[in-house]
Order: structure tokens, then C-alpha cells, then sequence
């Protein structure tokens, strides 16, 4: 008896729709993270490929950008971002997250108060959009999203770079220091500042 090969429409969904079926079908690990240490630098947002950290001290401050380095570690395996991926969900959630500049930033901000309706949150990537401020970043708990550590290796700590963009020149410009409070859940809380000089 002879077979007949497939026909061309149904080899062509079968081609589709296997990965499909395979992926659906694959367990992933579901990481729960906590952040450790935070520590700032300056970056540059002038370029087109995003910020670039700026040891130089001196930023344009129309281009200024504050890298954030955190350090997490795995302290669970409950829970997901997405089902579809292997999910790194910040267990202790952040319930404070506040830049503050030592000096008057404008009329409107004086030293020691809030600044995070000036600042754009940008993610690891340093890309934002209009709507994503750092309040909102807080607000959605995506301020600190953590990928996996190089290797899987997830005994061991590793690090995240976050950047937020400042959208505002300061109303003189000159020597200042930012200062970036942060507080979790769980009771933690950092606390770390980052000196520049705005041009």
C-alpha cells in the first residue's frame, strides 16, 4: 500500500505549531530575588546607544543619567514574572525608592526634596518612553527587574544595572550630589549618593 506524503498546508502547520506544543510543555525554574547592595554612577545619555557610565565627574545636563547597580541573590523558587519564562520576581517588594539632591535643584525642589518626577526610569537597556517615570516604575515594581546571573549560576550573587534619566536641567548648573534612598519590604533599606558636576 502506498502512503501519501503530507500535504504542503498541513506540513506547514505542523512545522509551526511543534515548538509551539514543545515550549508549552518545558518546566522552568521560578526564582524569587533579593536585593543586597545598591551603589551609583554617572552615565552619559548623549550617545545613540544609550547611557554610558561617565567617570569623568563632568555630565551635559541635558544628557545626565544615574546607573544603578544592584546586587541580588536568589532567596526563594516560588513565583514568576511571566509564566511563559523563567521568572526572576523581586520577593520583598520596594516600598521606597526616592533621589534627592544635597543642594536646590530649582524653585520647586529644594535640597532634600523628591526628585522623581525629574527623572525617567529606563530599565537595563537605558530606553524610555515618556510615560515610564520612576513613579511609575515603583509603582508597577519594575524598578528592579533582574535578569539571570551569567551561567545560571544561581548560587552566587550577581549584578543589575537599572538607569534613570534626568529630564530637567537644575536651575544653576555646576557641583552637586545626588543621593538615592531605596527601602524594601522586608525591612532593608540603602542608601548611596553620587557626585557630578552638571554643565
Amino acid at each position: 500500500m502506498k502512503t501519501q506524503p503530507f500535504s504542503k498546508p498541513l506540513l506547514q502547520v505542523l512545522l509551526f505549531t511543534a515548538p509551539l506544543l514543545f515550549s508549552s510543555c518545558l518546566k522552568y525554574d521560578p526564582y524569587l530575588y533579593t536585593v543586597s547592595d545598591i551603589k551609583l554612577f554617572n552615565a552619559d545619555n548623549s550617545g545613540n546607544s544609550g547611557p554610558i557610565t561617565d567617570s569623568s565627574g563632568t555630565v551635559n545636563a541635558r544628557a545626565y543619567a544615574m546607573q544603578i547597580q544592584f546586587t541580588t541573590y536568589i532567596s526563594g523558587r516560588e513565583g514568576h514574572i511571566v509564566p511563559e519564562e523563567s521568572g526572576f520576581a523581586l520577593q520583598n517588594k520596594t516600598t521606597d525608592f526616592n533621589i534627592y539632591s544635597s543642594t536646590d535643584f530649582d524653585g520647586s525642589h529644594p535640597a532634600g526634596t523628591s526628585l522623581n518626577d525629574l527623572f525617567l526610569y529606563a530599565g537595563h537597556d537605558g530606553t524610555a518612553s515618556a510615560q515610564t517615570t520612576v513613579a511609575n516604575g515603583l509603582a508597577n515594581q519594575y524598578l528592579f527587574y533582574a535578569y539571570a546571573p551569567n551561567g545560571n549560576d544561581t548560587d552566587k550573587p550577581w549584578t543589575t544595572d537599572l538607569y534613570i534619566l534626568l529630564m530637567k536641567p537644575p536651575a544653576s548648573m555646576g557641583y552637586r550630589t545626588f543621593i538615592l534612598h531605596v527601602a524594601f519590604a522586608n525591612n532593608t533599606q540603602f542608601t548611596d549618593s553620587i557626585a557630578v558636576t552638571l554643565r
